[in-house]
């Protein structure tokens, strides 16, 4: 029987060098390589986890670390709160930020809501300051630098030719070419 090739994203003995946080990040990416963490980094793999599902819904990292503190055993000194936090952080990735853009969003579609609400009222004047809000949460009133502007697209001036080397759509240098000549290029605007 053969055996198939590992399609691990890193072998054993790299993986027994490399620190803590990038063991953790691994473990988190590729679950088969747990069983290789010591008893020591296992448990502190736990209690990240469990920072993490208690955390992911918190907005702020003072209320995050309260309720590390209150909630995980072993954790009630504010330094082992705050570290377990950064080493979340660190695995999972910034969830603050992830955290403050999901809050930006229920807020903005709050925001509209509430306008539509306020104009089936009749009250039209406190649905626009309630849009212009919403709007300037979304930055609608600001230009978007990489939308799309028909005007700024030149379009190639199509040549015909019966030279053969154009045939095949090949990069060919252009060439000063006597119009009276064989190979005269024609430009189809021009007739």
């Amino acid at each position: 029987m053969s055996k198939l090739p590992s399609l691990s994203i890193i072998e054993e003995p790299d993986f027994k060098k490399a620190s803590r946080l990038e063991k953790l990040s691994l473990v988190l990416r590729e679950p088969d390589l747990e069983p290789l963490l010591t008893n020591q980094e296992w448990e502190h793999w736990q209690k990240v986890q469990q920072v993490f599902a208690l955390c992911f819904k918190q907005f702020d990292q003072p209320k995050a670390i309260r309720v590390i503190r209150a909630q995980i055993p072993g954790a009630e000194r504010y330094e082992v709160a705050k570290r377990l936090y950064d080493d979340m952080c660190e695995v999972y990735g910034p969830i603050q930020r992830r955290n403050k853009d999901m809050a930006r969003a229920i807020l903005v579609q709050r925001l509209w809501s509430l306008g539509v609400r306020l104009e089936q009222a009749g009250k039209l004047v406190e649905a626009a300051e309630v849009y212009e809000k919403a709007g300037k949460f979304e930055a609608l009133d600001k230009n978007d630098p990489l939308e799309f502007d028909p005007a700024d697209v030149e379009l190639p001036v199509p040549l015909i030719t019966n030279d053969p080397r154009y045939a095949n759509a090949e990069t060919i240098e252009s060439e000063e070419v006597e119009p009276d000549g064989e190979d005269a290029e024609t430009d189809i605007f021009s007739q």
